[in-house]
């Protein structure tokens, strides 16, 4: 078997596949419009740019309304990697406080410790002297003689 036609349906195999499974994103014309944008890739010279810069040549020439199931997949592999990598920096600092502060904590306390800390950029910029007036108003403890 030829080599190009054994690369053809490897991508064949791997287009169904990711159709299959984003079957509401990407209509079934997927499988061959991926060995269309492939050849292009290939008689254009792209071969190894990267995803983003097949996203913006797709997009700079008007591309993606020929190849609209292509623009689809390499929009959702783009933004697949930020959703990750939040997910992970999140269960990683879960792990942080939870090992500092396991025993003498309820969940609440640790959950809201976690969103505070994964959250660290918004309360940098946050001005805490009315919350701490407004607080520590409502908890003073008057005696009223």
């Amino acid at each position: 078997m030829n080599s190009t036609v054994c690369i053809q349906e490897h991508l064949r195999s791997a287009a169904r596949g990711l159709q299959q499974k984003y079957s509401s994103d990407l209509e079934e014309e997927f499988v061959e419009e991926a060995v269309h944008f492939r050849e292009l890739v290939q008689n254009e010279k792209l071969s190894g740019t990267s995803a983003v810069e097949l996203q913006k040549m797709l997009r700079r020439r008007k591309l993606h309304t020929v190849f609209p199931n292509t623009d689809i997949a390499l929009r959702l592999f783009l933004t697949l990697p930020v959703t990750n990598a939040s997910g992970e920096r999140s269960f990683s600092k879960l792990a942080l406080v939870k090992n500092r502060l396991r025993s003498s904590m309820q969940q609440e306390r640790v959950s809201n410790l976690t969103l505070m800390s994964i959250e660290h950029d918004i309360l940098r910029e946050m001005d805490f002297k009315n919350i701490i007036k407004a607080f520590s108003s409502k908890k003073t403890r008057r005696k009223h003689f």
